[in-house]
């Protein structure tokens, strides 16, 4: 198996089938589920069925899935809150990655409805930094450069 594999293997829980950060001094998962569970898609080194299991995790209303996709916290968790940074806003630069993957597992269709969710937010509520998942809401900073160079590459796929 090579580095990477083995690496992304350390960092899969077969009791709740996602993937975690893991504690960098005790080597424990730091089960608390967020964005990241998500981003081995992108890195093309899973197993299809684990890519599976990776698109029905991001399809759950409860977790990743509200109005408008992907929160970096899942909205059923305690530290959810949709306009605090990193704790549960939408970010255009993580939606890229999710909808990059999803197309390298031939999710085609699952890319397809998030890149369609992921203008109409930017539509709606302009180039920011950060979004609600659960209204669309702008947050952060306006004009920002990677939602609009993101934005760009997005439309460009269409």
């Amino acid at each position: 198996m090579r580095k990477t594999e083995a690496s992304l293997e350390l960092l899969w829980d077969y009791e709740t089938s996602q993937y975690y950060s893991r504690n960098f001094i005790t080597h424990n998962l730091i089960k608390v589920p967020s964005i990241a569970a998500l981003m081995p898609l992108y890195s093309g080194k899973i197993t299809n069925e684990r890519a599976k299991e990776l698109v029905q995790l991001l399809k759950d209303k409860k977790q990743f899935s509200p109005r408008y996709p992907v929160p970096t916290t899942p909205i059923s968790s305690e530290w959810f809150k949709p306009h605090d940074y990193w704790q549960g806003p939408v970010w255009i630069n993580t939606n890229w990655l999710i909808i990059n993957g999803l197309r390298q597992y031939g999710f085609d269709e699952e890319a397809e409805e998030l890149t369609k969710t992921t203008l109409e937010l930017v539509e709606k509520s302009g180039l920011c930094e950060y979004f609600s998942p659960l209204d669309g809401s702008p947050a952060g900073i306006e004009n920002f450069s990677w939602t609009a160079a993101l934005t760009i590459d997005l439309l460009n796929d269409k």
